[in-house]
């Protein structure tokens, strides 16, 4: 299968809106063949743009900037 890349995240957001309505496609149908394109599609995207490298420094980030507002309270313990 040899599928386009998702470009966009309001291309992305049709697509997953498109796979909504092919959730109950039966296997071996071109419906079926159409959800299984579109989820690969959707993978690829999500790995690209939604890494959980991504989500561990952002919480990282979190972390330390709560830290910080504790140091500036006044508070002795770190409560993480």
């Amino acid at each position: 299968m040899n599928s386009m890349p998702i470009n966009t995240r309001a291309e992305y957001l049709r697509i997953m809106k498109e796979i909504e309505g092919l959730m109950d496609s039966e296997v071996d149908t071109p419906e079926g063949d159409r959800f299984n394109e579109l989820v690969e599609r959707v993978e690829i995207w999500e790995k690209e743009h939604h890494s959980l490298s991504a989500l561990d420094s952002t919480a990282s980030e979190l972390k330390r900037q709560e830290r910080r507002k504790t140091r500036k309270r006044g508070m002795d313990f770190d409560p993480y």
